[in-house]
């Protein structure tokens, strides 16, 4: 009887409670919502929650893991999160926004991804983020480029950047740490602009040390100017992606492991210097040098060049680039240089022909090229013959003994 009594308590507290908690503006969120930005609180701020619909009449709740989405009532605005411990499953931006949105303050948790489907203008999240949940994805379909100004921490937990055709790709600026995998993938066609910087890396030493996937017609475009952003990342380059070496220096050194096949999505090639330019590699007029520290395995047949990326040279460029490794596996494959782009092989790629599949080295052309050489050569072959004659008069004089006898 007493449980009984104690039950109908609690049910009128709570009828009581309710009422009073909606009218006063606390939430009582009974499980994830989707909250849209609307703006309409007359500030900037997460905590507000007349900023927000559809998120149970309250702004985000730190442990809910709600999910949140920026539209064109975003549009040119820069947003602050105010709210301590934020855990967040999902960021969608979409819409044909008239500027930029972008995203800054406190930390974030997050365990779905990012999807923006914005159709023109670049997007900043400047908010430092931390994945706490694996195999999520960060996907890009409109026009836009999405920018992390923050330190974006992995740790075990792997992640795709996936640009699709139309895509700007992504920007980080702001630190690598961690060591799940990252997978940068462009379902961009090839030979065209829309597969350029699927995923550009632009920060200082990083802490990083997992493994980077470069699939699809995607580029992993890495800025030298201070530093490695890429820690001690193993470096994948599939055929017909392509790994783009850019810095404001005219030298850097790539410590990382890479295995790497193919031309790129451009067909220039499957490495590429671009150093000598911040960003880009318009008008490029140092010459530069890359030195691969780390050991290169060659997976297929792979072209390296030097040059403005978004078109051929037809030309040889004034500048040169030379590609010194320290340590190549070519399997068999061949290393080439892309005509006309004043490539420069040196280290062991300097013998890598060598193992190269072709026509074997029979050494008449590098006789012919060495006087030296050609004389040791026609001595060896007159000694040869000389043997040769000896010992074919000495088995004639004992088949004429014989017939004397």
């Amino acid at each position: 009887m007493k449980i009984r009594w104690l039950r109908v308590a609690f049910a009128a507290i709570a009828t009581l409670i309710t009422p009073m908690a909606l009218s006063s503006g606390v939430a009582f969120a009974l499980a994830p919502y989707t909250c849209t930005w609307t703006g309409g609180g007359g500030n900037a701020n997460f905590s507000t929650a007349a900023n927000w619909s559809g998120c149970n009449s309250a702004a985000p709740q730190a442990a809910d893991g709600d999910s949140l989405v920026f539209n064109n009532a975003s549009s040119g605005q820069t947003l602050n999160n105010d709210i301590s411990g934020l855990h967040i499953a999902n960021i969608l931006m979409q819409g044909s926004n008239t500027g930029s949105i972008t995203l800054t303050g406190l930390a974030i948790s997050l365990s779905g991804g990012i999807t923006d489907t914005s159709s023109s203008f670049n997007n900043n999240i400047n908010v430092p983020i931390t994945l706490t949940a694996s195999n999520q994805t960060f996907a890009s379909s409109g026009h836009a480029s999405d920018g992390f100004g923050a330190l974006l921490t992995l740790g075990t937990n792997n992640i795709t950047f996936n640009a699709g055709a139309n895509a700007g790709g992504f920007f980080l600026s702001g630190g690598l740490a961690g060591s799940g995998t990252i997978t940068a993938n462009s379902t961009g066609a090839a030979n065209s602009s829309s597969s350029l910087n699927t995923l550009l890396v632009q920060a200082g030493t990083s802490t990083y040390s997992g493994t980077i996937n470069v699939t699809g017609t995607a580029m992993l475009v890495v800025d030298y100017s201070s530093g490695n952003p890429l820690g001690t990342a193993t470096i994948n380059i599939a055929n017909g992606a392509a790994f783009v070496v850019q810095g404001s220096g005219d030298t850097a050194t790539i410590p990382n492991t890479i295995s790497v096949a193919g031309k790129g999505p451009l067909t220039y090639g499957a490495i590429e210097s671009c150093l000598g330019l911040a960003q880009g590699c318009q008008n490029d007029n140092k010459d530069s040098t890359i030195t691969f520290s780390g050991t290169v395995t060659l997976t297929g047949d792979t072209q390296v060049y030097n040059g403005n990326y978004f078109s051929a040279q037809t030309t040889t460029p004034a500048n040169s680039a030379t590609f010194n490794f320290a340590s190549l596996t070519t399997n068999g494959h061949a290393l080439t240089v892309q005509p006309n782009s004043n490539t420069i092989l040196a280290g062991q790629a300097a013998s890598a022909s060598a193992n190269a599949p072709g026509t074997p080295n029979t050494g008449v052309a590098l006789a012919s090229a060495h006087p030296a050489i050609t004389l040791g050569v026609t001595m060896a072959a007159a000694a040869t013959i000389l043997g040769i004659a000896r010992i074919s008069n000495r088995k004639l004089s004992a088949r004429t003994v014989r017939s004397r006898r």
